[in-house]
């Protein structure tokens, strides 16, 4: 089953402390980093800012706005606000970093979050995925199920996690 993504954008021109250097060969052009409200999300933007850095990549910061369906209509977990807050401060981040970045928010099912993240990928030719991945237990993943699992399942590019 596909997941439904409504797209919303935040684009903002790109930083003019960012180098006109040449594409590496190999190295990936343009990553998409998955980011919301965790620790190991910020690691990640640290490691895209990395990558980035030694390939002159672009990044796209997206976050999945979670979109919880009921009877008397969607349930949203997050406010929009803080969404676009969670865009805004990674792409802050790595513009400090010098690297040429952007932000999107997407909406998706609560369920569906990480087919969102791979389809979100294709949709924009990433190169590579960088996101962050809880240590689940067993368990967890049985009855909980994984986002970097179903992300690394549904994008057609490799996914580099950090944790």
């Amino acid at each position: 089953m596909e997941a439904v993504v409504t797209q919303r954008t935040t684009e903002t021109p790109a930083s003019p402390a960012v180098s006109a250097a040449p594409a590496l060969q190999g190295w990936p052009q343009r990553v998409l980093l998955a980011v919301d409200d965790t620790a190991e999300s910020h690691k990640a933007v640290a490691l895209a800012a990395k990558v980035a850095g030694q390939s002159n990549a672009e990044v796209i910061a997206v976050h999945v706005h979670p979109i919880e369906p009921r009877k008397w209509g969607p349930y949203e977990v997050e406010t929009r606000f803080e969404a676009f807050s969670l865009v805004h401060d990674a792409v802050a981040e790595l513009r400090t970093a010098g690297v040429k970045s952007r932000g999107i928010v997407i909406n998706a099912p609560i369920d569906r979050v990480g087919d969102a993240i791979g389809t979100q990928a294709d949709r924009l030719d990433a190169d590579l995925v960088v996101m962050g991945a809880r240590n689940l237990s067993g368990i967890s993943q049985l009855f909980g199920g994984s986002v970097s699992r179903d992300a690394a399942r549904k994008a057609h590019c490799p996914v580099t996690l950090a944790s």
